[in-house]
């Protein structure tokens, strides 16, 4: 039997969270920056200040949006096909402007290579579906998101969730996601990237998120409703307060998203939360409450029945015992939660940074939390009665047709994890994880090398990055 979701929350709490973040949408309302998201919501019935660039949105219209949310969608690669919302998590790489060379073991500044090395390591990762990028520091930042979408797209076979930093930039990604899929109507029938979407918590739709909404969503992108709040910092200390919080933030951008089109695909998330260490001041990432913030999100998303976006990470600044339980206990939140989109593999430097090493690791954690979700299947034949009957006491098992049939689908084997004798760990180097991680990274990034785009659309693709080129340097 599938192992269930755990519910932190009863349905009667849930429903408080829920009705106290109508409330606050309500009362408070939400600053939103760009006038014509605001002219959306005034046409819609929110009470808009447009001096204050606030809007108070009604709990009616709250709920109308809510409801006209896809409750799954299609995504496709070259080489992946995936609907969302169907009970199975697809995990992704994270992003990052720093990131652990793996030769050298130091940090270093993210550039365009690092983006084509993330994207290759996200193609050879069998439990990895998507990749963010680093930043391609090397390059003019004005494009830049240009040219990270055309290093993964080349990089990948897999989902692509880009850096947005412009309009423009969303258009020109969005015309290269077509040139890839065959054709702008092949890209409508299931999209090969998500566009994004961060509410800045508490309560402040900005104009970067409500730009690439007002351009992306119209054209079929699914897109992300993300926020981060702090728990004592942005929000209420309890938990309870910070959901509220959370919940109208990523609320105000389902309206948003909602009247900029209806039925547009959106994920959203508040699995992002944090805890502000009071003693630092600094937003905690892996402490035992986020487990909290992990378990809400996926029960809320059920119970309204809009698609989840999660993510999760460390407080460590390597791979070490901290990063290993931290991480293990919010994958496992995850897993059991059914999140539907995670971003989160290879984080390092408390969230600040990427590690080949880390996503190495991270990858075999997650077939292990997949297999605690699957569960242990109950029936005649796993039951083996007439086996050990006729095996008796004091038999083994080791050589039964039954062991054959039935071991590699209820054990998880391991590719990195170490479960050699001590004598045969020691034969080989003593190795430890971190080690052991880092030498099958390289291994990859060495050796791994995914199916190309066809020559024509590589091309053309590039024209669409040369064309950026060309108008920035004309404009400086």
């Amino acid at each position: 039997m599938k192992v269930e979701p755990i519910n932190v929350l009863s349905q009667d709490e849930l429903e408080q969270i829920y009705n106290a973040s109508l409330e606050v949408l309500e009362r408070a309302g939400v600053f939103v920056e760009l006038e014509p998201a605001l002219k959306l919501l005034d046409e819609a019935g929110a009470i808009v200040d447009y001096d204050k660039k606030n809007a108070k949105i009604p709990r009616s219209l709250t709920e109308e949006c809510i409801n006209s949310v896809p409750r799954t969608f299609e995504l496709k690669s070259r080489n992946l096909e995936k609907v969302v919302g169907e009970k199975e998590t697809l995990w992704g790489l994270l992003c990052g402007p720093t990131i652990i060379d793996p030769y050298t073991g130091k940090a270093r500044s993210t550039n365009y290579k690092d983006v084509e090395d993330w994207s290759r390591m996200c193609d050879a990762l069998e439990n990895v579906s998507f990749v963010t990028p680093p930043m391609a520091t090397d390059v003019p930042f004005e494009i830049s998101d240009r040219y990270e979408f055309e290093a993964m797209i080349n990089n990948t076979g897999k989902i692509i969730q880009p850096n947005l930093y412009s309009a423009e930039g969303c258009e020109d990604v969005y015309e290269m996601a077509c040139i890839a899929a065959g054709g702008e109507e092949e890209f409508k029938k299931a999209p090969n990237f998500v566009g994004g979407g961060c509410v800045v918590s508490p309560l402040q739709q900005t104009a970067m998120a409500l730009g690439a909404w007002l351009k992306l969503l119209p054209k079929g992108v699914p897109s992300i409703i993300v926020t981060e709040p702090i728990a004592g910092g942005t929000t209420p200390v309890t938990m309870a307060g910070s959901f509220v919080v959370a919940f109208a933030d990523v609320l105000s951008g389902v309206v948003i998203t909602q009247l900029i089109k209806k039925g547009a695909p959106i994920m959203w998330s508040i699995g992002l939360g944090h805890i502000m260490d009071m003693r630092k001041a600094i937003g905690l990432t892996g402490p035992p409450e986020k487990f909290f913030f992990l378990s809400v999100n996926e029960q809320m998303s059920k119970f309204l029945g809009i698609p989840s976006w999660s993510g999760t990470a460390s407080d460590s600044k390597l791979l070490d015992a901290q990063a290993g339980y931290e991480q293990a206990l919010g994958f496992l939140a995850i897993q059991l939660g059914q999140s539907d989109f995670v971003m989160g593999v290879g984080q390092t430097l408390a969230a600040k940074g990427i590690c080949y090493k880390q996503a190495v690791f991270e990858n075999e954690l997650i077939n292990m939390v997949k297999r605690i979700q699957r569960g242990v299947e109950v029936n005649k034949e796993t039951l083996a009665v007439d086996l050990i009957c006729e095996r008796g006491p004091g038999a083994n098992f080791l050589d039964a047709r039954h062991t054959l049939k039935h071991y590699k689908a209820e054990y998880q084997p391991a590719v990195i994890s170490n479960r050699d004798s001590v004598e045969n760990w020691q034969k080989k180097g003593s190795k430890d994880l971190a080690t052991v991680a880092n030498e099958k990274a390289i291994e990859i990034l060495e050796n791994h090398r995914p199916e190309p785009l066809p020559d024509k659309v590589r091309e053309e693709m590039h024209g669409v990055v040369e064309r950026a080129k060309k108008r920035l340097e004309k404009e400086n």
